[in-house]
């Protein structure tokens, strides 16, 4: 498995998108462990209880499907009577089957209705995996922004400290007063403090995270900003969402019609074979029966109007649900167009060690051309930089995953 990890990071490492700045920010690894946004999805997918909810989900479906529009079952009778007469002694005995038949057909209707419901209750469960892939998904890109604001912080800190030995230096030969070296002090220990804050915010997003994976925290590698142009494309027709719904009306209609086929009469028939036996007289044969349930109070009017009241408010969510849909992928995909162009427009800006406002402020200040303040404040700017990157970034892949989210993907 170690293997595998680093043959996915020496291919990150060679991959031209994977821009300076964001490269810079990565957290300095301690171990070849790393962990990538399809590796977390995979273990999430490996959770033995989410598999097990899920595979009870759908048996009871298919329970519930497999029971529905069951026909009667046979009944077997047998009787016997004993009779003593004046002239002698009188036997019957009878045995009878008896099937009641489903001349309207309800049971058949009763059964595409169950198989419709078991179709949906498929369609959903996809769903829920969709959308606990969606949660993996905003979990390890949220943990990614943090890990990457630490780092920048880190980097921040790497630089002023450096600079705090240089200017130790120059106070030392008389270049430099002790203005600049305490002041350099004392916005060293203030990033300390924020990098100290950042760094725990992070480590408790990775517990969050590998807690949902059952696995140990590790460096997560994967890029914020999504690199995929998105087209406006509201054609919701294949939605899961909405085939479920469909299905679920298809049944409701199924059951309506059997419902209002209850009304018809119901049959009952019957084979079996009589014996009679008395002292002059014996015979046996075979017997048929025929029975008719006249459906005078159990007719399924009651059924029929649930099922009716069910089709409409299926249509009802039917439409809602189209509408919400619509109205949610054109806010995710207005989010995500204006967070990605903030996002490379900021990115421009430091996508070459020559834009960099701490290299070139560091030169002048050495130089003589700048003073300390000027010096703290280009630092300050790049980390503010560097953190709106981040922040307009993950914005832009958190509306990324809700439009696949909303496409059914």
């Amino acid at each position: 498995m170690g293997l595998v990890f680093m043959m996915i990071f020496h291919r990150l490492c060679r991959c031209n998108v994977t821009v300076a700045l964001c490269s810079a920010m990565l957290l300095p690894l301690a171990s070849n462990a790393q962990i990538t946004e399809q590796q977390v999805i995979l273990q999430g997918f490996e959770n033995s209880e989410l598999k097990s909810q899920w595979q009870a989900q759908l048996e009871r479906a298919r329970g519930e499907a497999q029971s529905a529009g069951r026909w009667s079952n046979p009944s077997l009778e047998f009787s016997q009577e004993d009779l003593n007469l004046p002239g002698g002694a009188s036997e019957e005995s009878n045995i009878w089957l008896r099937q009641d038949v489903d001349i309207a057909g309800v049971k058949s209707l009763q059964r595409k209705a169950a198989a419709k419901q078991l179709e949906s209750a498929q369609i959903q469960q996809q769903i829920a995996q969709q959308l606990w892939q969606k949660q993996l998904r905003e979990h390890f890109y949220t943990a990614l922004a943090a890990q990457q604001k630490s780092a920048a912080l880190k980097q921040l800190l790497s630089h002023l400290a450096a600079i705090e030995k240089r200017v130790e230096q120059r106070v030392q030969r008389g270049d430099a007063s002790r203005f600049d070296a305490l002041r350099i002090a004392k916005e060293r220990a203030l990033v300390v403090s924020q990098s100290a804050s950042e760094h725990a915010k992070f480590s408790d997003l990775s517990n969050q995270l590998f807690s949902l994976i059952n696995e140990v925290p590790q460096p997560l590698v994967g890029t914020l900003l999504p690199s995929i142009t998105v087209t406006d494309d509201s054609d919701f027709a294949g939605h899961p969402q909405l085939q479920a719904l469909q299905l679920q009306r298809q049944s409701a209609e199924l059951q309506a019609r059997a419902a209002a086929r209850q009304r018809w009469p119901e049959l009952t028939l019957g084979v079996g074979h009589k014996r009679v036996n008395e002292p002059d007289f014996s015979a046996d044969g075979r017997a048929i029966s025929i029975g008719v349930t006249l459906p005078l109070f159990d007719n399924g009017g009651a059924e029929k109007r649930i099922a009716h009241s069910q089709v409409k408010h299926l249509n009802a969510d039917f439409i809602v649900a189209q509408k919400q849909l619509n109205v949610a992928r054109q806010s995710a995909l207005q989010r995500y167009r204006v967070n990605r162009d903030a996002a490379e427009k900021l990115q421009a800006l430091t996508a070459s060690p020559e834009r960099s406002l701490g290299a070139l402020a560091e030169s002048s200040y050495q130089a003589g051309e700048l003073n300390v303040m000027a010096l703290i404040d280009a630092y300050q700017s790049e980390l503010e930089l560097a953190i709106q990157f981040i922040d307009t970034a993950l914005e832009a892949r958190v509306a990324f995953i809700q439009l696949q989210f909303l496409r059914g993907q």
